[in-house]
């Protein structure tokens, strides 16, 4: 069976997005949280800390309060617009640890409110292969 490098390559890119994929599945902690304090909206700060680079894998945490218990979609895309990781959530409070593999160097992580369509992007960027930075951009 012949193969040529652009097939080769395809195919890569494919695998290591599916690892990541798995990876991400793997590495999410949901907990429920059922604290009687002040509504809050998709409009209050969404936390988002980066946890460093492990095993060539940038990791970071969402944390965020959900008090109204809106539907949330949480997704992942890399630099070329592919979606990496897809997930809604329902519950409290939303604690999540991430981890990317490093070599996508940036990803753009999305945590929408289904009810209003109002969302809060965020960009993680490996920066020089030493540490994971964090932009909220609005």
């Amino acid at each position: 069976m012949k193969m040529n490098l652009a097939n080769l390559t395809s195919m890569n890119v494919s695998v290591r997005k599916m690892m990541l994929l798995l990876m991400l599945t793997a590495s999410t902690l949901v907990t429920a949280n059922a604290a009687g304090t002040p509504p809050e909206t998709i409009d209050t700060k969404i936390d988002v800390t980066p946890k460093g680079l492990v095993s060539n894998e940038m990791v970071f945490n969402v944390n965020f309060d959900n008090l109204n218990n809106h539907k949330l979609d949480i997704k992942i895309y890399d630099e070329d617009g592919t979606r990496l990781y897809k997930q809604t959530f329902a519950g409290k409070k939303l604690n999540k640890t991430f981890m990317v593999n490093s070599e996508f160097g940036k990803v753009v992580l999305y945590v929408i409110n289904t009810d209003d369509k109002s969302e809060q992007k965020f960009v993680i960027t490996n920066k020089e292969g030493e540490k994971v930075l964090i932009t909220s951009v609005y």
